[in-house]
């Protein structure tokens, strides 16, 4: 029994050996050894998440020896030979397979596409078919051997592989793409790529590069290689656009170039520039560099033109062009001539040494920073279209923007403007300045305001809005929304000084408009056993201050004057006749009188004898009094035989009520 259960168990190994399996075996008949062998090697290789290998990772169903598209994946392409077939095209992307991977005799493939992977090197000796290799975005990638000689390679894109430090296409005569913009290359050999069109290798680490021979090159950039002493693109006659900015670049030679439309060679060490013949330039950038000489003659083409820190004093030929955009800030450039430039949208010339600039009947003209400069004329009657606008720095007396409805930012300051207009949002504002100082307006962003400056010597009194005061703060806010006429008022302090007084004036001082009348003050000084006796203009109390008269140019102290009290009568002798008058004139003002009154009566400093006798009058001024005796005698009656009785009568009773009466008399013939 035991016999027959072992023979039935014998016989169902045996069944089962000789079933078939349905797992594939190499077929080294069917596919290339070379293809083969280093596609598994590299399959079989750790991936970058340290679990799955690299075939793992690309296919679920991966099996080494079965290079199928269901087992290592959509990714590997092969030829349709019915024997030896070759791997024709090669494609991951933004996955993690990571290591060397081998492709040295790959003679079919012609497609390499690994982008956004853990790819440590890649070879591609010998593979003559490839047209088109892209393992740009590797950010492990160190090595891209055996691209040189590849005479159907047409396309090379490897940017950003920041550990790639040398490429070598030489020899790749079919080329006419290569990006490898930022990465790490310190050395690229592009010896007889001849067909070059497209290069991209800015931001890497070159110090030199020589594109003369290359006829057929359009675009180069080359920006931002820091150290890059040395460019050569002279006889590259089809360059378009040339981008070269960020490096040590000395002289620069594109001379010739007469296809060229775009160059920025900006932010170097160039000192020499020649554009000779370039006059297809649209877009010139030279900006931060060392230039002392530049000329855009002929350049009718140029719209963008920017030479902004520079050693330039002129811009030769720039009247030729029909430049947008201008920007030739931090300069020395002493005149500019932008009367050609109808087109003009953008121009930034601030921190130079222009006197006089004329941007009248510029209407597309939205941009101006002319700040930083010696103007003392600024002309921009027109202008309707402007929006930024800043002149500060200058020495601009009058600014008139008002052609220009809607400006959104404004810096008029630290000039000397005594008028400034301007619009915005369909609202006028407009400054003026009475006195000596100037005016400032400032908008940008939310602030947004007037600002008065006095000169040296003066005072800021106040705002006006036709004429009535709306502020006496120097700075003063303004609203969006309304419309305004300010006058900004500036003034001199007049002093008012006691000269030895024991008391002030009040006030001590008084700020009057330039050229305006001062007002006197409304208490005098006072000084014990002395008379105030006006305002004086120097300390001797020479020339006395006329209040109605004088202005005030100049700050300006006045002196009060001290006098004894006097009386100064119009009679002499102080005698008089009843009814008649005399006038006691005191040299301060403002005191009081006592007498008595039987014998006098008073009309201000006029007074009327009433009675015969001698009356004593007293006048007290502060804490001084002066008295004047008046001798009163009886006035005469008149003779027998004369007709006067009447008449004495008459102006002996008009004088006791203090009214004057003028009488003819005629004499009769005896």
């Amino acid at each position: 029994m035991k016999k027959k259960l072992f023979a039935i168990i014998l016989c169902i190994m045996l069944v089962i050996t000789f079933i078939p399996t349905t797992t594939l075996a190499y077929d080294s008949g069917l596919y290339n050894d070379n293809d083969f062998y280093k596609m598994q090697a590299f399959l079989n290789q750790m991936s970058d998440d340290g679990v799955n290998t690299n075939g793992q990772l690309l296919s679920p169903s991966y099996n080494p020896d079965d290079p199928s598209m269901s087992s290592w994946g959509a990714g590997i392409t092969w030829t349709d030979d019915a024997s030896n077939k070759r791997i024709s095209a090669i494609s991951w992307s933004y996955t993690g397979i990571k290591g060397n991977l081998d492709l040295s005799g790959f003679t079919s493939l012609t497609s390499v596409v690994i982008v956004v992977t853990s790819l440590n090197t890649i070879d591609v000796s010998g593979d003559s078919a490839l047209s088109y290799l892209n393992i740009k975005y590797n950010d492990h990638l160190s090595a891209a051997t055996g691209t040189a000689g590849l005479a159907s390679l047409d396309t090379v894109m490897c940017s950003n592989c920041p550990n790639l430090t040398s490429l070598n296409v030489s020899g790749c005569t079919s080329l006419k793409l290569l990006d490898a913009r930022e990465c790490s290359i310190d050395t690229l050999d592009i010896t007889g790529c001849t067909l070059l069109e497209t290069l991209f290798v800015y931001s890497n680490k070159l110090t030199q590069l020589d594109v003369s021979s290359f006829g057929a090159l359009t675009e180069l950039y080359c920006e931002d290689n820091p150290e890059m002493a040395s460019l050569t693109i002279q006889g590259a006659s089809n360059l378009e656009d040339v981008r070269c900015s960020g490096g040590k670049i000395g002289t620069l030679n594109a001379s010739g170039l007469t296809k060229l439309v775009k160059l920025d060679c900006s932010d170097n060490e160039i000192e020499t520039l020649d554009l000779t013949g370039d006059t297809a330039l649209e877009e010139l950038r030279c900006n931060n560099n060392k230039i002392g000489s530049l000329s855009v003659a002929g350049f009718s083409n140029l719209t963008i033109l920017d030479c902004s820190y520079n050693n330039l004093t002129a811009i030769d030929g720039i009247s030729d062009t029909a430049i947008s955009e201008l920007s030739c800030s931090s300069n020395e450039i002493e005149e500019l001539d932008l009367s050609s430039m109808s087109d003009l949208y953008v121009l930034l010339c601030d921190n130079n040494k222009i006197q006089s600039l004329d941007l009248s009947d510029k209407t597309a003209l939205a941009v101006v920073a002319c700040n930083n400069n010696k103007l003392t004329s600024l002309n921009t009657a027109g202008d309707t279209a402007l929006l930024m606008f800043v002149c500060s720095d200058n020495l601009l007396t009058t600014l008139d923007l008002s052609d220009s409805t809607d400006i959104l930012y404004i810096v008029a300051t630290a000039n000397k403007f005594t008028s400034i207009k301007a619009m915005f949002s369909d609202k006028s504002v407009t400054l003026n300045v009475k006195g000596d100082g100037y005016a400032e307006l400032y908008r940008v962003d939310e602030e947004f305001y007037a600002n008065a400056i006095p000169n040296s010597g003066l005072n800021f009194i106040d705002w006006t809005q036709s004429g009535t005061e709306v502020s006496t703060s120097q700075k003063y806010d303004l609203t969006e929304d309304m419309e305004y006429n300010l006058t900004a008022n500036f003034g001199y302090t007049l002093t008012f000084d006691k000269n030895g007084g024991d008391t002030d004036a009040s006030p001590l001082t008084e700020t009057v408009v330039s050229g305006e009348k001062a007002t006197e003050p409304a208490t005098e000084p006072t000084k014990a056993g002395l008379v105030f006796d006006g305002w004086y203009k120097e300390a001797g109390c020479i020339n006395e201050w006329n209040f109605d008269t004088d202005t005030v140019d100049a700050n300006t102290t006045l002196f009060a004057k001290w006098s004894e009290l006097a009386l100064t009568m119009s009679a002499a002798d102080g005698k008089m006749f009843t009814g008649g008058r005399i006038t006691i004139t005191p040299n301060g003002a403002g005191g009081t009188w006592d007498f008595d009154t039987s014998f006098l009566s008073r009309n201000g400093n006029v007074f009327t004898a009433l009675k015969a006798g001698t009356v004593t009058v007293r006048y007290t001024l502060g804490n001084v009094t002066k008295s004047v005796d008046i001798i009163i005698s009886q006035a005469a009656m008149p003779q027998t035989g004369q007709n006067f009785t009447v008449v004495y009568l008459l102006l002996t009773a008009a004088a006791a009520a203090g009214v004057t009466l003028i009488i003819v008399a005629k004499r009769r013939k005896v």
